[in-house]
């Protein structure tokens, strides 16, 4: 219906149709908005978008933008110099038969305010070897140097292809595989000595992209930078980094090293400390008085592995 505004007349109809061309406008912005959204978390197609090629496991970039999915090979071309993006595989369940290579001792994560074990096992079959995290009861299941029919774990993809455990996943004995790709172990030193300098930084990360958020608000809800999405302050995750000076005793030699939240947790999960976690600083203080520590760390990233007092 057309209507003509007459000056004599009241202009509320005029100024209804405006607004509810408005508001129309508004909502079909928030679908756009919406579809967008639902997009990003389960895509409707498996297309690559820059060679169009059809992918099962097509990967995703949310650093990229909306719509930003790949197949491997593009992927990997496009962000081989765009290294503060972070590509991913959508989680995809699958089965696995390997012969588990190697199992690190467990440690201690924070998720969503929990504490849990989580431990990371290197398994092989006869194509290549993968990183395997293994989650709560699935951490004394498996035994290093024997093979199992791994169902319903879990891909994920940040730089390399690894997989993980779920709460469905069953864990199975097996036969022996008759051939296995060669494992290579990741090069690792230990040195037994003491902090010189520290700093220990903490932050709030997203319960859904897992991405630091910079301004926390007073409320109970919070927005995440990254992902946009809203949650409550109690679902999100706490993660800890330090920087940190160690000097060697045998040599005198002081290396920089970095440690995470893994490390950090189990560490004052057996020395009985949680409770420093409340001020950092107190946590710096009592990793200072240590004057007895033996420390594995990666020899390539001088990351942390292992951190406990000299027995």
């Amino acid at each position: 219906m057309y209507f003509v505004e007459n000056s004599g007349s009241c202009n509320l109809k005029t100024k209804g149709n405006d607004f509810y061309s408005e508001k129309r406008k508004m909502v079909m912005e928030a679908w756009d908005l919406l579809m967008t959204r639902i997009e990003e978390f389960l895509p409707a197609l498996y297309s690559c978008r820059f060679c169009d090629s059809q992918e099962q496991e097509i990967m995703y970039c949310q650093d990229c933008g909306p719509a930003a999915y790949y197949c491997y090979t593009c992927c990997m071309r496009i962000h081989k110099n765009i290294l503060f993006h972070k590509p991913h595989q959508w989680k995809v369940l699958v089965n696995v038969v390997a012969t588990v290579m190697n199992k690190y001792n467990s440690e201690i994560v924070d998720a969503r305010g929990t504490l849990i074990n989580k431990c990371t096992s290197i398994v092989a079959d006869n194509t290549q070897q993968m990183e395997l995290t293994l989650w709560k009861h699935h951490i004394d299941k498996v035994v290093v140097g024997k093979t199992y029919h791994f169902t319903n774990v879990s891909t994920r993809f940040f730089h390399t292809y690894t997989l993980t455990t779920t709460s469905s996943t069953n864990i199975n004995d097996q036969e022996d595989l008759l051939e296995i790709a060669d494992y290579q172990e990741e090069s690792t030193s230990t040195i037994t000595g003491a902090i010189t300098q520290i700093i220990l930084h903490k932050s709030a990360q997203c319960g859904n992209c897992h991405k630091s958020i910079k301004d926390i608000p007073t409320g109970n809800l919070v927005r995440c930078n990254s992902c946009n999405m809203k949650q409550l302050k109690s679902n999100l995750n706490n993660a800890y980094s330090c920087k940190m000076n160690v000097k060697d005793l045998s040599t005198s030699q002081v290396i920089k090293l970095n440690m995470f939240s893994s490390v950090l947790l189990t560490f004052l999960t057996e020395n009985l400390k949680l409770n420093l976690l409340s001020e950092m600083e107190d946590v710096e203080d009592y990793l200072l008085e240590q004057q007895n520590l033996t420390i594995t760390y990666n020899s390539n990233n001088k990351v942390v592995l292992k951190f406990q007092k000299t027995r």
